[in-house]
């Protein structure tokens, strides 16, 4: 890890780390440590949490935030799961967890991959004004329990999405794997939690200067 990649690591003991990263670093290197983590403990499965925070912010508060992240991804059913919990510098904070994999037909599928599918789309030229379009259609898309339709969602992804992005092949795709990895088998999420898992890749792409 210290040769492939900038971080450091401040802690690790037992089955528990603490590692410093960057920004743009922090996809690969959160996938490949369960990965190397199932591999070396023969098929163990890995709970992790990123802080996402300036790198100004108190360092205590970011273990802090980092604490919060990994006990929302043990509460994702079977904890093989990973949490952000983004810290912004307007004070507001974002926080989101799901699993590492969701199964669809007879593949598992990478939802760090699917988030990294997102990013490069918005380096592509995706407007990020269809997020908040999108953001905007909350009280009508979630019911008085927070919780949201996935046919309701996915409509209003063909509506708003393909006016942002020229590539509308591409648009199509996001629309489809957003189905097929939040929803997964559900019929229904937390909207709340959609969303905050759908600005990460935002977040990413703007290198935290939002």
């Amino acid at each position: 890890m210290h040769e492939e990649y900038h971080g450091y690591v401040i802690y690790f003991g037992g089955d528990e780390g603490i590692i410093l990263l960057p920004l743009a670093e922090t996809f690969e290197v959160m996938n490949k440590l369960r990965k190397e983590f199932s591999h070396i403990t023969g098929g163990l499965t890995l709970s992790a949490g990123a802080a996402i925070v300036h790198h100004q912010f108190p360092l205590g508060q970011g273990l802090k935030a980092a604490k919060e992240a990994i006990n929302m991804a043990k509460t994702v059913r079977g904890k093989n799961a990973f949490s952000f919990n983004i810290r912004k510098r307007s004070g507001a904070n974002i926080i989101c967890a799901a699993p590492w994999e969701v199964k669809r037909k007879s593949n598992q599928q990478e939802v760090i991959e699917f988030l990294k599918a997102w990013l490069s789309a918005y380096s592509g030229g995706l407007s990020v004004r269809w997020y908040h379009q999108f953001a905007n259609m909350g009280s009508v898309m979630k019911d008085e329990r927070g919780i949201c339709d996935r046919s309701m969602a996915i409509n209003e992804l063909y509506h708003i999405l393909p006016r942002h992005l020229r590539n509308k092949a591409l648009a199509f795709s996001l629309i489809n794997k957003t189905g097929e990895i939040i929803y997964g088998h559900k019929d229904s999420v937390k909207f709340e939690n959609m969303l905050s898992l759908l600005y990460v890749p935002i977040y990413f792409h703007q290198e935290g200067m939002d």
